[in-house]
């Protein structure tokens, strides 16, 4: 599995592919220049189960740390995955 991040102006894609075939992706938008809001995570019927979304959360964190931002996670995977991982609080918003 590869990410491949689509950045625009009003919003942000990770797609999860598989063999090129998107199986995955999870979506954001920034609120300012420090801090983005998740608005969306969802796989592939066929590929559920598989910890892809969990592995998209985790990306958007790890673009997060590198940049500097703070996470807002208003969709409800995103939420329960920080609620989850002691170690998303540091880009917790």
């Amino acid at each position: 599995m590869e990410f491949k991040r689509i950045d625009k102006e009003a919003k942000s894609t990770i797609l999860a592919l598989e063999d090129d075939i998107q199986i995955g992706e999870i979506t954001y938008v920034k609120r300012d220049d420090q801090k983005i809001v998740i608005d969306h995570t969802e796989v592939e019927s066929f590929a559920r189960g598989r910890g892809i979304a969990k592995d998209l959360v985790g990306e958007v964190v790890s673009i997060a740390r590198e940049k500097g931002w703070k996470v807002v996670p208003q969709c409800p995977f995103a939420a329960a995955e920080f609620e989850k991982n002691e170690e998303y609080k540091d880009v917790l918003a």
